[in-house]
């Protein structure tokens, strides 16, 4: 059985598989590895949920991109969406409730 190699960017592995997939650039793959790596805040983790696995992945530093790609980017990847809705909603509970937890173990409530 024939399979034909994964043309998918996400699923490159190295730098080098990047640069043999077709429509990205030797160039973009390594603007990428470059401008990825220096950023003084940099955490990324993956999380197991049910049967599958979840990362995140904060970075943060100082804005170098120039302006007309900040636009297109915007552009391109939008904040209000609603899966982003989803997520600030849910840490905004699991903040809440862990304030809640805190107040009533401090509080007279649970004396003993």
């Amino acid at each position: 059985m024939h399979t034909e190699p994964n043309s998918d960017p996400a699923s490159a592995t190295t730098i080098e598989d990047a640069e043999t997939i077709p429509g990205v650039s030797p160039d973009a793959s390594q603007n990428a590895s470059g401008s990825w790596g220096g950023h003084p805040i940099n955490l990324r983790f993956s999380v197991p949920f049910l049967h599958t696995r979840f990362y995140l992945a904060v970075v943060a530093g100082r804005e170098r991109r120039p302006e007309a790609r900040r636009h297109q980017e915007r552009a391109a990847h939008p904040v209000a969406t609603f899966g982003n809705a989803l997520f600030a909603i849910g840490v905004s509970t699991l903040i809440a409730l862990m304030g809640l937890a805190a107040l009533i173990a401090s509080s007279a409530i649970l004396e003993y």
